[in-house]
């Protein structure tokens, strides 16, 4: 029969368990954490700092190792969060650059082709009541009035809040990141290398 971690653990020494727990980095998540019950159990207790500092550790082997091997940087150096704030600068300026020129370039709306719109004449709308309820009627002035606002300079209103609103997005992604640091434990500044 195989031996797992499982059954492995409680027959190691107390410098074989210190080593999951120094070196977390070289283990799996799940062994590192049974070496912990097991020091507890034999009366070894370690600190929330110490803890946090061994998940920390931890979380960043199971990273590195997601990442494939060769020219690619680990994640945190590739979403860092000056890069997120320049792009989100970036999206912002090129989406109300884009809106405002899309504004000011557009032309008017076409007339209707039949020179008026048949719904908005009163027979129209009441034929519509008629078959459809007031709901019919509603629901047709929302979808003109949706479709109406990807045309001409209408455009320009959608375009500007939607890059404005993904630059705030990104912009508020890169605070989170930013508040605890690329190479810093989420816990706080405590020194890893011991």
């Amino acid at each position: 029969m195989e031996e797992t971690f499982i059954t492995l653990i409680p027959k190691l020494t107390d410098a074989a368990l210190r080593d999951y727990i120094e070196n977390p980095q070289k283990y799996r998540v799940e062994a590192v954490e049974l070496a912990i019950q097991e020091l507890a159990g034999r009366g070894y207790t370690l600190s929330e700092e110490e803890l946090r500092a061994i998940q920390y550790r931890s979380q960043q082997q199971n990273t590195r190792l997601t990442v494939p091997s060769g020219s690619m940087r680990p994640p945190h150096k590739i979403l860092h969060p000056g890069h997120l704030r320049l792009a989100a600068l970036f999206i912002a300026v090129a989406g109300s650059a884009g809106s405002i020129i899309l504004y000011l370039a557009a032309d008017p709306a076409p007339p209707p082709p039949l020179g008026y719109d048949p719904l908005t004449m009163k027979t129209t709308l009441r034929e519509m009541q008629v078959y459809g309820g007031m709901a019919n009627v509603l629901a047709t002035q929302i979808r003109q009035w949706f479709a109406s606002l990807w045309h001409g300079k209408l455009l320009a209103f959608p375009l500007g809040l939607l890059s404005l609103s993904a630059a705030l997005l990104l912009w508020r992604i890169s605070t989170a990141a930013s508040q605890t640091g690329p190479d810093q434990p989420p816990g706080g500044d405590a020194d890893l290398s011991k």
